[in-house]
């Protein structure tokens, strides 16, 4: 699991990833062309576990339209000290 220190750094490769390889995540549900990626967990330093969620649209020329981009808290991360 990823720490969430570095946002910008998290993003600007999770996005060259999709600049990438965009034909390769899949289709939403019902959808003709909205693609949902999901990053790996990410750690935010209070242990609330994190994942960045991007809509985006692979177009003809083969650009990537970003659409939206949400964060989502899974939970939290049990600490050493409550073990």
């Amino acid at each position: 699991m990823g720490a969430l220190q570095d946002v910008e750094g998290i993003l600007a490769r999770e996005f060259y990833r999709l600049a990438c390889y965009t034909d390769l995540i899949a289709l939403a549900p019902g959808s003709a062309s909205l693609r949902i990626y999901q990053t790996p967990a990410l750690l935010r330093d209070d242990g609330v576990i994190v994942r960045i969620v991007i809509y985006c649209v692979l177009k003809e020329d083969d650009t990537v339209e970003l659409q939206h981009i949400e964060a989502i808290e899974e939970g939290t991360q049990a600490r050493d000290a409550e073990s």
